[in-house]
């Protein structure tokens, strides 16, 4: 199934900007994303061992362009029943959101086991509760670029993931004013 189904597929950024070490070198192949690293990433067993994915998603299966440990997505073969359409239309171009199209369920379950496992390997053991939804809240702090246009006028946005492209955005859902 093409990614663009579900909706345009957000650009990550080159494969250097994602791996800088890196020699360049890609290859393609199809992975099964087996869980979310502690960045949202997909995680997937690859040829040389684990491979990060960003926006792929647990249970999928997917085409990715790998170099070294680093993915980028190319397209879905099998979607997770957790993908929704996120409702920024700059997810996965700015950079700011990364799990817009993870659904909210799921989501809540993935952040208390990250907080649970952080707490676990520190040889605590507290009783976390499930994480409570506050609608019509978000973040309070973020980092805005300003850029001039070639016309003289600002350019106001966030940087696109891995790279030093300025997206200009004129609203931010996530963000409370």
């Amino acid at each position: 199934m093409p990614v663009e189904k579900h909706r345009k597929m957000p650009k990550i950024g080159l494969m250097s900007d994602l791996n800088p070490s890196s020699e360049g070198r890609t290859v393609r192949a199809t992975l099964k994303i087996d869980e979310l690293g502690r960045r949202g990433e997909g995680i997937a067993n690859g040829p040389g061992g684990l491979v990060f994915v960003p926006l792929a998603l647990p249970g999928e299966c997917i085409e990715a362009d790998l170099n070294g440990d680093r993915g980028v997505l190319i397209g879905l073969q099998q979607a997770s029943p957790h993908r929704s359409n996120p409702p920024c239309p700059y997810f996965g171009d700015c950079g700011g959101c990364s799990l817009q199209h993870l659904d909210s369920s799921f989501y809540s379950q993935w952040k208390r086991s990250l907080i649970v496992s952080l707490l676990t390997e520190q040889g605590l053991a507290p009783l976390v509760h499930p994480l409570r939804e506050v609608q019509d809240s978000g973040r309070r702090r973020v980092v805005l670029h300003v850029r001039r246009s070639s016309t003289g006028s600002a350019l106001i946005g966030f940087m696109a993931a891995n790279t030093h492209r300025l997206v200009s955005i004129d609203r931010c859902l996530v963000l409370v004013t």
